[in-house]
C-alpha cells in the first residue's frame, strides 16, 4: 500500500477531513482534561502526524506537550518531521520509523496520557481487535485517554464493529467519555479515559495483526 498517496485524499476527501477536523477537537480537549501540566502523548500508526499537529496548533491548548509517533512508512516520517519542525516542535515531538504492532518498538517510552489509535481498527479483524485495545493498557497511565476512530462502511459491518469496539473498551478498564460520528456518517470518533491501575508492558511480541486489505479506515 502506498500510504503517502494515501494521505493525499485529505486534500480533497470531504469524509477524511470531516474526521481530521473531530479527532484534533477531541485531542484538544483530552490534553485539557489530564491531570499533569506537561502532556505524554503516544500515536501509532501515525502517518506524517497531522493530526496531533493541527491540535497543538489550534490555540486551544494551554499545556506543553511531548510526543512519541510511531509510523513504519519513511516517506511520511520524513514528512511530519519537517512539518513539526517548521513550527518550532521537533525539540518536543520525535518519530519512530518502526512497526506499530510490535512491543519491542515501546521500549524506553514513558507512558503515555494521551494514546491516539487513529486510523487503525479499520485495517485490523477478528480478535486481533480486542487484543490491541487490551494492550493499550500498557501504554497508559492512570487517567490517560485514548482517542480512536473507526470507519462505518456497510461493506465490512462497520456500525457493528464500532460497537464492539466500544465494549470491549469497555471489558479493559475505559471509560467513555466521547462518541461521536462525522457529520456524514462516515466515521466514529471516540475518546475513553484509563482508571484502572498501570500494567507492564511486554518486551516481545505483537499486539495484533492487519488485514489482508486495506481500506479509507
Amino acid at each position: 500500500m502506498d500510504w503517502q498517496s494515501w494521505h493525499e485524499n485529505y486534500r480533497s476527501f470531504s469524509p477524511l477531513q470531516l474526521r481530521l477536523e473531530e479527532v484534533c477537537q477531541q485531542v484538544t480537549e483530552a490534553i485539557n482534561a489530564v491531570a499533569p501540566s506537561r502532556v505524554q502523548v503516544l500515536s501509532l500508526c501515525a502517518g506524517d502526524g497531522r493530526d496531533l499537529l493541527k491540535a497543538l496548533q489550534s490555540g486551544h491548548t494551554s499545556k506543553e506537550v511531548d510526543a512519541t509517533l510511531i509510523e513504519l512508512d519513511p516517506g511520511l516520517v520524513e514528512q511530519g518531521r519537517k512539518a513539526f519542525a517548521e513550527h518550532g516542535l521537533s525539540d518536543s515531538v520525535q518519530f519512530r520509523c518502526a512497526d506499530a504492532t510490535s512491543f519491542a518498538t515501546y521500549q524506553g517510552l514513558p507512558k503515555a496520557d494521551i494514546v491516539m489509535v487513529c486510523g487503525v481498527f479499520g485495517n485490523v479483524r477478528g480478535p486481533h481487535v480486542q487484543q490491541l485495545i487490551f494492550s493499550l493498557k500498557a501504554f497508559c497511565r492512570q487517567g490517560a485517554r485514548v482517542i480512536w476512530t473507526r470507519s462505518l462502511n456497510e461493506f465490512d459491518d462497520g456500525e457493528t464493529a464500532a460497537q464492539e469496539i466500544r465494549g470491549w473498551f469497555a471489558q479493559a478498564g475505559f471509560q467513555e467519555t466521547v462518541f461521536t460520528r462525522t457529520p456524514e456518517g462516515t466515521f466514529a470518533v471516540s475518546s475513553v479515559a484509563y482508571g484502572a491501575e498501570q500494567t507492564p508492558l511486554p518486551s516481545t511480541g505483537r499486539m495484533f495483526e492487519f488485514s489482508a486489505f486495506w481500506e479509507v479506515h
